[in-house]
């Protein structure tokens, strides 16, 4: 797209969409590498780790919510079909909205309570997973085309919604041997469509349910399977206003066309890749707003602290930015 700038300014007048597709099949249940955890479980708990840290970082100031990003979250496995793992409201495209009624900062489903420092800290829970059934992601690939779709005929000067997509294997609706020409395909479709800011971004991660293969991060060519291939193939170009700053973090030396795409992914490149493909979006791209301001509290992220603003309350204002 002619124009491209990847630059604008997240608001509620100019919302950012994440959407995240969650592979939950009933490999996911395997522990992960020697964490004598599931795969599901971790990546339960650093999505939930992910949307508290944006919803505190980007949509709560003092005590008011204000709709600066839009979520949708889809699980494919249980019953072989995808599901809803966050519900979006009747009217929308697919997603959810950040305030109101039915927003998703204070729509979590219950809190979780772990110590810190000797001291008992609520954590709210949005997501909720369970390992069943195939791998059915093509059809989540479909399903996140018309969400993005919707969301960007409806802000057209936002910055262009990100799709994640997480998985331990190969897809199983895609025929045998995969067609990962369908599946590039599928992708495409979700990339076609853009804001006046750029493209839709679609990043692929691949979980390594051992924990023993190197991660491959962000590169410019794909591997040497098949399923390395098609992954990169469906993932988007880094645009040249991120990736400065992803390789400035992870120390490489010329970041060249690298993909949006982690092959065999332990947890550490896991999270990483979660906070490089969201954090520095956010952070990077589109800036936090001037104005806010906040206090800081320990918040768990997964055998880590890590400071953010001050813990979620129930009965905040919805407002909208200038």
């Amino acid at each position: 797209m002619e124009g491209q700038s990847y630059q604008a300014r997240v608001s509620s007048r100019r919302p950012w969409l994440l959407v995240v597709l969650m592979d939950t099949s009933h490999s996911m249940g395997a522990d992960w590498g020697g964490t004598r955890r599931s795969m599901i479980e971790l990546v339960e708990d650093s999505v939930n780790n992910l949307l508290y840290s944006m919803a505190l970082s980007h949509c709560v100031t003092g005590e008011e919510v204000r709709d600066r990003m839009h979520l949708a979250v889809l699980t494919y496995g249980s019953d072989d079909v995808v599901n809803w793992a966050l519900e979006p409201s009747a009217e929308s495209g697919g997603f959810c909205r950040a305030g109101g009624d039915d927003g998703w900062v204070t729509g979590y489903r219950h809190t979780s309570t772990y110590e810190s420092d000797g001291e008992q800290v609520e954590m709210p829970i949005w997501i909720c997973l369970h390992a069943s059934g195939s791998t059915p992601m093509l059809a989540a690939i479909k399903s996140a085309a018309s969400i993005v779709e919707a969301h960007c005929e409806a802000y057209p000067d936002s910055f262009p919604p990100t799709v994640i997509n997480i998985s331990d294997g190969e897809p199983t609706d895609a025929g045998i041997p995969v067609d990962w020409n369908a599946l590039v395909e599928a992708s495409e479709d979700i990339r076609s469509y853009s804001t006046n800011q750029g493209s839709v971004l679609l990043c692929n991660v691949h979980l390594d349910p051992l924990g023993l293969g190197e991660p491959l991060e962000y590169p410019d060519s794909p591997g040497p399977e098949r399923h390395q291939r098609g992954l990169w193939e469906m993932s988007s170009v880094i645009p040249t206003e991120i990736i400065s700053a992803i390789f400035a973090s992870s120390g490489a030396d010329s970041p060249g066309a690298r993909r949006f795409y982690v092959y065999n992914a332990d947890l550490p490149a896991f999270e990483k890749f979660l906070q490089f493909g969201t954090q520095t979006v956010l952070s990077t791209s589109l800036g936090r707003p001037q104005e806010e301001e906040s206090t800081e509290v320990q918040v768990r992220v997964i055998g880590d602290i890590m400071p953010h603003p001050a813990t979620i309350d129930a009965d905040w204002e919805i407002v909208e930015d200038e």
